[in-house]
């Protein structure tokens, strides 16, 4: 009789115990090579393709949810036959497919190097619109009229949001799920980060990517607070030895009960548990009014009532998303040996 179980449609076979910390050594060490085609652009150029269709069928949130089972049926068909190739081409699947699907490594890059230029802004205000740009090239908010401390905000904001978005959530899913469900989540993802607007133009039509990819995002998020929490607490206990160099966060953590309740105030179901403790630890204060598309929004304020993205804090907070993950690596691979994973 076949053996149908769960680990073996998700190909479970082909995740050993030392495929999801290699990933994220190779992620933090190569990020993404700018060389090599990524399976997010093919999911993004079949939607593309399959907007119009989907618009001309007539009955918007049926033609979505329609796009979105196309899209994971293509995705999780073609990962899973990838990394049942035989003869070890199925293992180098599995690990390009794991290695590509994490984010942390090309997020931290990024952002530390929009933040060596908002910090040159800071201190000489003729490379202000250099700064601006390259905080653009990050956020999906208007950033042409911030000064140094709102680029410092909306980059901290963007850090702690995908931090889980972009590793906490493909490692847990990895974890869990191997390569094919790695990328099950990659595919509802980046159709959300493309359909999943609350727009007259996308409402309907993304509908179904959104949930998705809060539904699937939802376990990741908190466990992304409980990761920095405890990346903090390791710091603060071993400061001398490993952080000397470093500030050690925690100035006020106030506590699961005010962070949830914060995080609780985003439209996001997601979104704002990460940024609220990043808020909290770092002694930031996300939120606030926001330029969207030439309107100002208000998003939910979080944090501490005086607390202040700077340079500093913005740094400390991208040091330690770095050491997020290495907590993460750590505690995943003890826990797939635990449970007898090969």
């Amino acid at each position: 009789m076949p053996d149908l179980s769960l680990s073996q449609f998700f190909g479970l076979a082909s995740c050993p115990w030392w495929l999801p910390p290699l990933a994220l050594l190779l992620d933090l060490l190569l990020a993404d090579p700018k060389r090599l085609p990524h399976p997010v652009q093919g999911i993004g150029w079949l939607a593309a393709r399959l907007e119009g269709p989907a618009r001309r069928a007539g009955h918007p949130l049926a033609a979505g949810g329609l796009v979105m089972g196309v899209l994971l049926c293509v995705t999780g068909g073609a990962v899973m036959a990838l990394v049942n190739l035989p003869h070890g081409l199925g293992i180098l699947a599995a690990l390009y497919f794991s290695w590509s699907g994490l984010a942390l490594g090309g997020l931290l890059r990024e952002g530390a190097a929009a933040l060596r230029v908002v910090e040159r802004a800071a201190e000489d205000p003729g490379s202000l619109a250099e700064a601006r740009n390259a905080v653009q090239m990050l956020v999906s908010r208007d950033t042409g009229a911030m000064d140094a401390n709102d680029l410092c905000r909306s980059l901290a904001e963007s850090v702690s949001e995908n931090l889980n978005d972009a590793f906490v959530a493909p490692f847990f899913w990895l974890l869990l799920t191997g390569p094919v469900g790695l990328w099950l989540y990659k595919c509802a993802s980046t159709m959300d980060s493309m359909w999943g607007y609350r727009n007259e133009r996308w409402l309907l039509l993304g509908r179904a990517a959104a949930r998705l990819d809060d539904v699937l995002a939802w376990i990741p998020a908190r466990l992304t607070v409980l990761l920095m929490l405890m990346t903090a607490r390791i710091a603060r206990v071993f400061h001398a030895a490993f952080f000397a160099n470093m500030s050690v966060p925690l100035p006020g953590w106030p506590g699961w009960g005010t962070v949830a309740r914060q995080a609780r105030l985003s439209a996001s179901p997601n979104a704002g548990w990460p940024m609220a403790a990043a808020a909290w630890l770092f002694n930031g204060r996300t939120g606030g009014p926001t330029p969207y598309h030439g309107q100002m929004v208000q998003k939910p304020v979080m944090g501490p009532d005086q607390g202040r993205w700077t340079v500093a804090g913005t740094a400390a907070l991208i040091r330690y998303a770095r050491w997020t993950g290495i907590t993460a690596g750590i505690l995943g691979t003890v826990l797939f040996w635990s449970a007898g994973v090969p």
